[in-house]
């Protein structure tokens, strides 16, 4: 068996977010992955951190079509070979360019520039199919990019499609070739199987998704280790945090958030209907998945945080000495004890509330009707391609837009 992954697995482009990259390196290598596509999110760091993330792994980095530098070094092998069995399979991966992927552009500054893939890929696949019995292509980028290119070229056994999260349950066929999409954040594994005749001749025989979270007990080993992670990933951001609100949270002049119990003060009729909407309970269901004190989760799921005048998350410390054990139905976080621990930080600012969307409540006043206008591009800072693959802006606001709420309760 041969374990890939198209690429991606970095998380966003931070220097906190240095600790998970790292983390999540080390154990592809604890699994046994063999096989590395490059993606934007790896290259986002920058060369020298990609270099210093990839040079101890024991996986093989591969990637034909993107280079450093005027002197275009190579970031990567064009390609590898592993032997299986005694059958010689060949993994060879193509980059295409994207801007929208949130997380640096790792093209933008000149530092990574690609060839183009159809001429990578004629340029090496006679290589490929003189020297292997299977050649698999990694390609990482949008669906449509990809679909472009095995219209140019399709002289491959299998193809995984990376970097868009949509996901295929079988195979399906496109011009000669079998194709899968690997879905995103590492919840389904596509799996490929081969086999070999009589007479010698390789075939593909079956093609699965296989669901991670459902399927695959967890590993002790691996929960320990995102446990320890999780926690100096949390205290460091908490720390940039309070280390920005120092010289601005006393600041009374300056504009802040106020949280949802001063708007209820004039809009009780908008509140009510808020308390019905789902994201007003945004911040119960991390605490029912025991994941209030993630600070990447804390971003989407309540009001301000990473503003210094925005939501706090409760130290690790305060977390542990508000709770009493796991709640009575057996989830592993409760309410009650988030937000004990959230006690003395201020205005309640968990769940999406009203200054979310609508901004810093002390600015109201000053600018009533841009106060009210939510444009598209608020929302898709959550409800992005990671976070939320199948949201529908049109489908979706009507459920929490104030004004069309308020209007079908009265």
């Amino acid at each position: 068996m041969i374990v890939v992954d198209g690429g991606d697995f970095c998380p966003r482009a931070t220097e906190p977010n240095k600790l998970k990259a790292e983390l999540i390196r080390e154990m592809m290598d604890y699994m046994g992955y063999d096989v590395l596509a490059v993606g934007e999110r790896e290259l986002a760091f920058g060369y020298d951190y990609f270099l210093s993330l990839t040079a101890p792994s024991d996986m093989h980095i591969v990637n034909s079509n993107v280079f450093h530098g005027p002197r275009k070094k190579k970031v990567a092998d064009d390609y590898v070979i592993l032997d299986t069995g005694g059958v010689k399979v060949a993994f060879f991966s193509v980059f295409f360019h994207v801007s929208n992927i949130g997380t640096r552009d790792p093209m933008a500054g000149g530092d990574f520039i690609t060839e183009d893939a159809v001429e990578a890929a004629k340029r090496l696949l006679p290589r490929l199919h003189e020297k292997a019995d299977i050649v698999v292509l990694l390609a990482h980028g949008p669906w449509k990019q990809t679909h472009e290119f095995l219209n140019e070229v399709s002289d491959f056994d299998f193809v995984i499609s990376a970097h868009d999260g949509g996901l295929d349950r079988v195979g399906r066929e496109m011009n000669g070739t079998v194709l899968m999409k690997a879905g995103n954040r590492g919840q389904h594994v596509c799996k490929a199987a081969f086999v070999v005749d009589p007479e010698g001749v390789v075939e593909l025989a079956s093609t699965e998704c296989i669901s991670v979270k459902t399927s695959l007990p967890e590993d002790p080993v691996i929960v320990e280790r995102i446990e320890e992670m999780n926690e100096k990933y949390n205290n460091r951001r908490r720390a940039e945090a309070l280390a920005n609100r120092q010289p601005q949270g006393n600041k009374m002049e300056a504009d802040r958030f106020l949280g949802d119990a001063m708007c209820r003060r004039c809009h009780e009729n908008i509140y009510q209907a808020w308390l019905a909407t789902p994201h007003a309970a945004a911040y119960e269901t991390l605490v029912e998945k025991g994941r209030h004190g993630d600070s990447d989760c804390v971003d989407c799921h309540t009001t301000g945080h990473g503003d210094p005048t925005g939501f706090m998350p409760p130290s690790a410390e305060a977390l542990k000495a508000a709770s009493t054990g796991p709640s009575p139905d057996g989830d592993e976080g409760d309410a009650s004890d988030a937000h004990a621990a959230l006690a003395d930080s201020g205005p309640d600012l968990t769940a999406v509330q009203c200054e979310a969307c609508h901004g810093k409540g002390t600015t109201h006043a000053r600018n009533k009707a841009g106060f009210l206008r939510v444009e598209k591009s608020e929302c898709m800072k959550c409800h992005d391609q990671e976070n939320s693959p199948d949201f529908n802006y049109e489908e979706y606001v009507p459920h929490v837009s104030c004004k069309i709420l308020v209007e079908e309760s009265g």
